[in-house]
């Protein structure tokens, strides 16, 4: 029993010189999809982006961008202010704000109906058509 603690003993010491030596190298481990990153101290590393990664469309340039609320908030309060100025009775300026609003919700409509072009063309790919999701489709 004593020699087999001994043994131990000695294969646990060797082990530790071991790791001490392991954690004195400068190099790295191995990551897990197998490249060997730093193993090649010499050679510099090509490391290739995944599929998906280069199948993603790089960001576009945005133009200016417009601050529609802004401008649209502004509008309704040039439309009232100048109702009221020109002296119009109250029916008449519901009226015409009505207006306002319906000619700004028109020209919001559009902007919120479609998205934009390139979630469009995202979009194209994962649409599922409708006969698909039916039972014997």
């Amino acid at each position: 029993m004593l020699g087999a603690v001994r043994s131990l003993a000695t294969q646990v010491g060797g082990l530790q010189e071991e790791l001490h030596a392991l954690r004195q190298e400068t190099r790295g481990l191995p990551s897990e999809n197998g490249e060997q990153t730093g193993w090649d101290v010499g050679r510099p590393v090509m490391r290739e982006s995944p599929s998906w990664v280069r199948s993603v469309d790089s960001p576009r340039s945005r133009g200016l961008s417009v601050p529609w609320l802004l401008l649209e908030i502004f509008f309704l309060i040039a439309v009232a202010t100048l109702a009221a100025v020109a002296g119009l009775d109250a029916p008449v300026i519901a009226g015409v704000m009505i207006v306002a609003f319906l000619l700004v919700a028109t020209a919001e409509s559009p902007r919120i109906a479609l998205p934009p072009p390139s979630a469009r063309k995202r979009l194209a790919g994962t649409m599922v058509p409708a006969m698909s999701l039916m039972p014997g489709g």
